[in-house]
């Protein structure tokens, strides 16, 4: 499949050597569009179709870190590939810049097979159907709920996020083998219990619903992404509190306990990119 392709740098000479190596590397291209820095990037991606992002990280007004951040925030971009090209080798960057969801790596300069080579490998990455992916989520969310509260799950149902219902949550961001991110929202009723029985003999000011629900985060992202790719290898972000709920429906599951109920969204994005023609 030709790629419509993005490459974000404020260095005109350097667009222009990537997009060679690119041509020279035999993959398939469809466009070519070019961003002075990360903000125009963002505003190019509102109304062009791309499949695949080559960034540098440091760009005036908004650099490739903050660019793959705010892409990780953005329900319409975050399954984006983005693959860093900077001249800076080390490993602590190219961990930090994994961490915050780049794909790829690569070092400048670099050769039209090292590029392709990389591509590739984000093409051969493992996929997972929805359906996969949504029994794993739940089944994972039933057993962490039914070890910690010794409650038995009563039922779960697809449905749409009703924030009066659920209306504490936290996401939990994922990279390494499988990209992607675990939302849980839950009620005011079973937040307030699960903080009770995990925190028991600590004082009441101790008892903190958010730091309970990403503990919870955490162990459920971790038992699923187990459970989906036991050899892959992955890195977690700290668990974050969502502030509000999207604007747009969101779909997942809901669990019920008996002292209320918990939704769960799980998204996993390897090779998602390669855009169905």
């Amino acid at each position: 499949m030709a790629l419509n392709v993005l490459i974000v740098d404020d260095s005109a000479m350097m667009r222009n050597i990537v997009a060679r190596v690119l041509a020279l590397s035999g993959v398939e291209i469809a466009s070519r569009m070019d961003a002075d820095n990360g903000a125009e990037a963002l505003q190019l991606m509102e109304h062009k179709v791309v499949d695949l992002v080559l960034a540098d990280i440091n760009m005036p007004i908004m650099n490739g870190e903050e660019l793959i951040r705010k892409m990780s925030e953005a329900e319409k971009l975050r399954s984006l590939p983005v693959i860093v090209i900077s001249s800076d080798g080390t490993n602590a960057r190219r961990g930090r810049l994994r961490e915050l969801g780049a794909v790829g790596y690569l070092q400048k300069p670099f050769r039209p097979e090292e590029l392709r080579s990389e591509i590739e490998r984000m093409r051969s990455l493992p996929e997972f159907p929805p359906e996969r992916v949504r029994e794993v989520g739940i089944s994972s969310t039933g057993r962490i709920l039914e070890t910690m509260c010794f409650s038995c799950v009563m039922g779960s149902e697809d449905a749409v996020l009703d924030p009066a219902a659920t209306p504490v949550g936290v996401a939990v961001r994922f990279s390494g083998t499988l990209r992607g991110v675990l939302e849980l929202w839950v009620s005011n009723e079973l937040g307030t219990a699960l903080a009770l029985s995990c925190l028991a003999g600590t004082s009441e000011a101790d008892i903190s619903l958010e730091s309970t629900l990403k503990e919870l985060g955490n162990m459920i992202c971790g038992a699923a992404l187990t459970d989906l790719c036991p050899d892959g290898h992955f890195e977690v972000l700290p668990p974050q509190r969502i502030a509000a709920a999207p604007q747009n429906p969101r779909t997942g599951q809901y669990i019920e306990l008996d002292d209320g109920r918990i939704w769960i969204s799980l998204e996993v994005w390897p090779g998602k990119w390669t855009r169905e023609t």
